[in-house]
């Protein structure tokens, strides 16, 4: 159901309430405001993910453990800082695994975006992460100047394959090329 001021009051499954404007956020003491949708698990779970009236905030709850999957200030492997904003959530069908693209807070430099798989920074081979400002995968291209500008519209599937959308190019022009990417791997590339 929507308000009057175009918030969802209520995450629905089938037409029955998951979670609706007012009940707690699993054990985080907090209470849902608003939401932005609900995944169903095969095997009966669900991610509720919306924002607590109390946070500055955005959470992935899962019920019924009530786990918090995600939600701004998350420790991430592999970066210096939580992640402090996250976009484009995506499970894979079964929610065993989890993507998305966020941006971390780096102490003394501001923010750094990246895509986060599971909890750390996604490797994407030779020790390359996907963060931007970071080199690309020698797959990709290997000149050592050549670094991310975006990373955007993570997916996951069952297997752990992760599919996403990439920019690169030299400085001082770091939007020169885009494709989409599967496993570090070009699968497409386009004009910027």
């Amino acid at each position: 159901a929507i308000d009057g001021t175009g918030l969802q009051q209520g995450a629905f499954l089938e037409g029955v309430p998951l979670a609706v404007t007012g009940d707690p956020v699993g054990t985080t003491g907090a209470t849902w405001q608003s939401f932005f949708g609900v995944w169903h698990f095969p095997d009966g779970r669900n991610w509720v993910i919306g924002v607590p009236s109390q946070l500055n905030d955005r959470v992935v709850l899962e019920q019924p453990t009530d786990r918090v999957v995600l939600r701004f200030g998350t420790p991430i492997v592999d970066e210096p800082g939580p992640m402090e904003v996250y976009f484009d959530f995506a499970p894979d069908p079964s929610g065993d695994h989890w993507v998305a693209n966020g941006l971390f807070r780096v102490p003394g430099t501001g923010f750094v975006g990246g895509l986060v798989v599971d909890g750390a920074v996604l490797d994407l081979g030779g020790g390359r992460l996907a963060l931007e400002g970071e080199p690309l995968p020698p797959t990709i291209d290997s000149s050592p100047d050549v670094r991310w500008t975006f990373l955007r519209s993570p997916q996951i599937n069952e297997a752990g394959d992760i599919a996403f959308v990439g920019t690169w190019g030299p400085p001082p022009d770091r939007f020169q090329n885009s494709a989409v990417l599967r496993n570090g791997l070009t699968v497409r590339t386009f004009d910027v």
